[in-house]
């Protein structure tokens, strides 16, 4: 537990030397962050559902095929 403070205070310095030493850009840099992140994750979501909508797309070909097989 004690540990764990320790970390998230050495993280909260941290971010706060970092805040001072940005100086006016710490915003533009943040939102940066925050946007590439975002970006990823968007990213990363569609390329999940183009792929289950592929396999939905192949299992339901091959449900048919199976049902009507002289088709």
């Amino acid at each position: 537990m004690l540990l764990r403070y320790c970390f998230f205070l050495f993280l909260m310095a941290l971010a706060v030397v970092v805040a001072v030493l940005l100086g006016e850009s710490g915003p533009w840099y943040f939102s940066w962050v925050l946007g590439t992140g975002f970006m990823i994750l968007v990213a990363s979501m569609g390329a999940i559902l183009l792929e289950a909508q592929d396999d939905a797309a192949k299992s339901e070909a091959e449900n048919s095929r199976a049902a009507n097989p002289g088709a």
